[in-house]
């Protein structure tokens, strides 16, 4: 934080809070953001983390923005196929608040972007948690392939269970 903001700027680095375990019935993460631009530590694609726990593509779940595409994808991981996502592209502006809620419902993970429907993928399997390496919740950097993003974070809220679109 800095004096009289509401947000954190990250770029290389983190947060870091105490593991979050995700209930049976889904979960829900709101958050403001606003991203600036690629990180300083960049890989293929220029996709960084805005939060995750566990490597949310084997395990955990993982939030991801790409300024490049304007492009937001919400990961649920499962052991040994991978992660499953809703994604939408050209919604993400650089240097432009915008209000995030993505979640799961034990139905569908779904992304909404500014109180619009973004992207649903049906997927009523389980939630897989992190028992690895990282089984905190991350905002910012978190590796596994993802690099990171100059990005501000405001606000940020985890619910356990899906919240209605309302």
């Amino acid at each position: 934080r800095w004096p009289g903001q509401e947000a954190v700027r990250l770029d290389r680095g983190w947060l870091q809070a105490e593991p979050v375990q995700i209930p049976d019935e889904g979960l829900t993460l709101v958050c403001w953001l606003r991203q600036n631009g690629p990180g300083s530590h960049t890989v293929s694609g220029g996709a960084g983390g805005v939060v995750g726990v566990g490597s949310g593509w084997w395990d955990g779940w993982r939030l991801v923005a790409n300024p490049r595409s304007g492009s937001l994808e919400f990961t649920l991981g499962r052991p040994e196929v991978g992660g499953v996502s809703a994604s939408c592209r050209s919604t993400l502006y650089t240097g432009r608040w915008h209000h995030i809620a993505v979640g799961w419902d034990r139905r569908s993970i779904f992304v909404y972007v500014d109180g619009e429907l973004r992207a649903e993928t049906a997927y009523d399997g389980d939630y897989t948690p992190s028992v690895r390496q990282h089984p905190f919740l991350r905002i910012g950097e978190f590796g596994y392939g993802i690099g990171t993003l100059k990005v501000d974070v405001a606000e940020m809220a985890l619910f356990s269970g899906a919240l209605s679109a309302g």
